[in-house]
């Protein structure tokens, strides 16, 4: 069986290029619902409040169920757990508009459905970094190169999805938008069940000795060097992407009469310039070294949010939310690849899932916080100067971390426990 200790994946041949077809495709969809549902709020209520706990559910999600993630992974294989993630999302999604229709969606029940589908990315992010190491190998400079690709084209989706939802919301409506989210997911699903498949070799789970346990992967995580100061600058500037990404719809909602083409090209913007950020990640790391891209990146990137404080037009906005996604298409490809090779196989799907979470903990107080503050300002200007501020702390938390080198120590680090 597939969740076996024997067990792991194998690919069909073309299996990494259908990978990334699928990712981009559900990111797509994915990145449509990243607009259609704040707008979809912000109309029907007027709440920039009730918008920040909407993204913020998701979020929450995430941080609640993302440490039992590893132990899903491990017990039901990483191709089962992506294929259950996506059709789990996908009816998910689909339940909101066909609640809406049936006049059954209350506020409660869509945080419900959000905290829902947060609750199962874990699970899925975790197994989709084990199925890329399996088809493209364990070498750094390859699984940076495979993640910065990768990368990239989902932030293709990431930009086109957002602007593409604002030409969709302005044709039809916000629930209708999200019947195409969910589709998305039945396609990435489809496409995952032809391209990887069940193949056994030998064993890894259970060669270390604690790989059995739920909490192993933070044991791991905080045992490395590097790894826990790396986390919480990442957790720290999570803050900074969420409040920014709740300020943006209400800024073209308010600022710009309510121009929802706008609030998609703010967005989208994001999604730019990450795919050309991954499209780098590889060389730029392999020229620099990863600790002194962290420092760069994160430094342009706190940049960047200080132009948001001087409300910028239009194009202003795009090219300083352009930047942020820039920095950070380039570092994080490159970070999901040095935390795979730090880790020994036996513990990387609950690593993965422990990182995802200890880079999650900050997000929902940068969606509920710059809700609330945006409830209670006529303006968008102090959101913008609490995130640049954050921005800053977490600048300095990188600068302050120990210099990064891939340390292939799983035999030690299991030898040791």
């Amino acid at each position: 069986m597939e969740g076996s200790p024997d067990t792991q994946l194998a690919g069909r041949r073309g299996a990494f290029p259908a990978l990334v077809v699928a990712e981009f495709v559900s990111i797509t969809g994915s990145e449509i619902s990243a607009l259609a549902v704040p707008w979809f709020v912000l109309v029907t209520t007027g709440s920039p409040a009730r918008t920040g706990l909407a993204l913020a559910a998701e979020f929450v999600g995430m941080l609640v169920f993302g440490v039992p993630a590893g132990e899903v992974v491990a017990r039901l294989g990483a191709r089962r757990t992506m294929l259950l993630a996506d059709a789990v999302r996908g009816c998910l999604i689909a339940a909101i508009p066909i609640l809406h229709s049936a006049n059954a969606l209350s506020f409660p029940a869509l945080l419900s459905i959000l905290l829902a589908v947060g609750a199962v990315f874990p699970a899925h992010s975790s197994a989709g970094q084990l199925v890329l190491a399996t088809v493209v190998g364990q070498d750094q400079i390859r699984l940076t190169r495979a993640n910065g690709i990768m990368g990239s084209l989902n932030e293709a989706g990431s930009l086109m999805g957002p602007a593409l939802g604002g030409v969709l919301i302005a044709l039809t409506s916000a629930p209708a938008v999200l019947l195409i989210d969910a589709a998305t997911y039945a396609v990435a699903f489809a496409m995952t069940m032809a391209v990887v498949r069940p193949g056994r070799v030998a064993a890894v789970e259970g060669e270390a000795p604690d790989s059995g346990r739920l909490l192993a992967g933070f044991r791991f995580l905080v045992s490395d060097r590097w790894l826990p100061s790396i986390s919480i600058g990442v957790a720290v500037m999570e803050v900074t992407w969420t409040g920014m990404m709740a300020a943006l719809p209400v800024l073209a909602f308010r600022a710009f009469d309510r121009n929802v083409y706008l609030a998609g090209w703010f967005i989208g913007a994001f999604g730019g310039g990450s795919m050309i950020g991954g499209l780098l990640s590889a060389k730029v790391v392999r020229r620099f070294g990863i600790g002194r891209v962290a420092v760069g990146a994160y430094a342009v990137e706190a940049a960047a949010m200080w132009v948001l404080v001087t409300s910028p037009p239009p194009g202003g906005v795009i090219a300083a939310v352009a930047v942020d996604g820039l920095c950070m298409g380039i570092f994080m490809p490159a970070l999901f690849a040095e935390m795979t090779v730090r880790t020994p196989a036996a513990l990387r799907g609950k690593t993965l899932a422990a990182a995802n979470v200890a880079f999650s903990v900050g997000g929902p107080l940068g969606f509920i916080g710059v809700g609330f503050l945006l409830q209670h300002v006529t303006g968008t200007a102090p959101a913008f100067l609490a995130i640049a501020s954050v921005a800053t702390i977490a600048a300095v938390v990188f600068a302050a971390a120990p210099q990064a080198s891939v340390q292939r120590r799983a035999t030690t680090l299991l030898e040791d426990q």
